[in-house]
């Protein structure tokens, strides 16, 4: 079942197709969990992250309750994990992006974008609390999603691919690192040049990985090629108008559609632009 706007001028919230919710009581809760979503980004602005994670906590409660705003519900869950987050509690931040990864793939299907996006920040949450074996499974999940939805040689991929490399490489497993760090400096270097700060990063990753692989003479090749780049000439990527990234005009948090609007009409948070 696919999502869609309730046309009732006063639920104003995102509900399945098969939900029939008394408009009052979705009014009512609205506006209840808007309250503590407006507190959450409030207190998460002061830097007051544990008045913060109680916030989205209460929003989390009171959407599930509600039952029926499921796309809404995954934004609250993932932005208290990114609050976990930056309050160095990243073991805490695992659960609700299981939660909203769960509810992700069942409405949108494994290979989806959104699904992608999540199992990326779930597996940082796993490498942050040196869950290492996690954090490689998530990682490679969301490859998957990557290489299906932007490509195989997309630059998403490519930092999808050093990060599986890392992971690998940290646990020392190092045969399994060695290939997502080829793939992620074929990418870069295919796509920005050798001579990108990027690229050079994958280099002396990779080179450091070599040596510890006893392999010295290869890895000093590749600490050559990066020191010749660090001290050459840089040009900047620069990328043509008509190929640059634009994000739509959309709510930060809940991706309505906004029209100009100052402020979204779904659920109250002021636009960015």
């Amino acid at each position: 079942m696919g999502y869609f706007y309730s046309s009732s001028p006063f639920s104003g919230i995102l509900v399945r197709g098969d939900a029939v919710p008394d408009l009052v009581a979705c009014f009512t809760m609205t506006t209840t969990w808007i309250q503590a979503k407006d507190q959450a980004l409030k207190a998460e602005s002061l830097g007051d992250f544990t008045a913060a994670e109680n916030d989205w906590l209460e929003a989390i409660s009171l959407l599930r309750a509600d039952g029926t705003d499921l796309k809404v519900l995954c934004s609250a869950l993932e932005r208290l994990a990114a609050v976990y987050i930056k309050d160095k509690k990243p073991a805490m931040a695992v659960d609700p992006l299981l939660e909203s990864l769960k509810i992700k793939s069942k409405e949108l299907g494994h290979l989806h974008l959104a699904v992608g996006h999540v199992q990326n920040e779930l597996a940082k949450a796993y490498f942050l609390a040196s869950n290492l074996e996690e954090a490689a499974v998530l990682a490679s999940d969301c490859l998957k999603c990557y290489e299906s939805g932007y490509g195989a040689d997309s630059q998403e991929v490519a930092t999808i691919a050093l990060n599986l490399a890392a992971t690998y490489h940290l646990g020392k497993l190092y045969a399994e690192a060695e290939p997502h760090y080829k793939r992620s400096l074929a990418i870069r270097t295919k796509c920005l040049g050798a001579s990108d700060p990027q690229t050079v990063k994958v280099l002396q990753n990779y080179a450091k990985l070599l040596r510890e692989m006893y392999r010295e003479q290869e890895a000093d090749h590749l600490d050559r090629c990066a020191f010749g780049s660090i001290t050459g000439s840089w040009k900047a990527l620069v990328i043509p108008e008509n190929e640059a990234v634009t994000q739509g005009d959309v709510c930060d948090f809940c991706g309505h559609e906004l029209d100009g609007a100052i402020k979204c009409p779904k659920c109250g948070t002021a636009a960015s632009h």
